[in-house]
């Protein structure tokens, strides 16, 4: 997007940040590369300050191997604004990765893309309980949002418009003023709050917890009652006085005298 651009025709890795490090202004663009689990921006595992801004980062055609955008490992803080990337093919891609050690993530007005052939892929890749703040971003393509088990997760005027379904079973989430196209799904132990959001459907399984706190829900509660309702009515049969008529598995029986 400057007037630098890095180039990495094959494999390797292409940046490895150290710390107290502000990158700007610079396109990296990759060819085609032979070795899975190419990492593009990465910290190797040390805890790192690092600022990057007005970053593009390019798939030259389509791959199938595993791409990591970027990756933090190491316990550090780390700032991406007014970035973007776009990759195009199959196989498990992810855009932002944190493992091995929780860090602190700022991600400000950025436009990520992911166009996943077999929708493996996600842009927000977790293993660990780090904290992700996330304002003003668009998240686009056919990959999944989320791939998480641990997490603290605050997306605020996000764009979340990328269609595959979310992987979500650990994390804390608080969504606000967001447009969400996939179901927003909290699976174990999972918590996800919404606030002022548009959004199609909910899906929550065992233990996760999904909470509308909008003051404006309009057709919100719907989803959350409907879900509630159906659950009530498909493990549950009540008599209600007299003898119960067996009305047949699921069905809830009110029998009036």
């Amino acid at each position: 997007k400057g007037s630098v651009v890095i180039y990495q025709p094959a494999d390797g890795y292409i940046i490895i940040l150290a710390d107290h490090v502000e990158l700007q202004n610079f396109t990296l663009r990759r060819g085609t590369a032979t070795i899975a689990d190419q990492d593009w921006i990465r910290d190797n595992n040390v805890a790192c300050t690092v600022k990057m801004t007005d970053l593009v980062l390019e798939c030259v055609g389509v791959t199938v191997l595993g791409y990591q955008m970027f990756l933090f490992t190491g316990p550090g803080n780390y700032t991406i604004e007014r970035c973007s990337y776009k990759i195009v093919g199959t196989g498990v891609h992810h855009g932002i990765h944190n493992g091995t050690n929780s860090a602190t993530l700022h991600l400000i007005d950025n436009d990520f893309e992911f166009i996943d052939g077999d929708a493996t892929g996600s842009h927000v890749y977790s293993s660990v309980n780090g904290t992700w703040t996330g304002k003003g971003n668009r998240w686009a393509g056919t990959c999944q949002m989320l791939n998480v088990t641990a997490g603290d997760f605050t997306f605020d005027n996000d764009a979340i418009i990328c269609t595959a379904g979310w992987t979500n079973t650990g994390s804390t989430m608080m969504l606000r003023n967001c447009a969400i196209e996939a179901p927003v799904v909290a699976g174990d132990l999972a918590t996800v709050r919404m606030k002022n959001c548009s959004y199609r459907a909910i899906q929550r399984t065992g233990t996760g917890n999904i909470v509308d706190e909008g003051p404006d829900l309009k057709d919100a509660p719907w989803h959350i009652e409907r879900w509630t309702w159906q659950a009530a009515l498909a493990n549950a049969q009540v008599a209600v006085r007299g003898v119960p008529l067996d009305a047949g598995s699921g069905q809830i029986i009110i029998e009036t005298l």
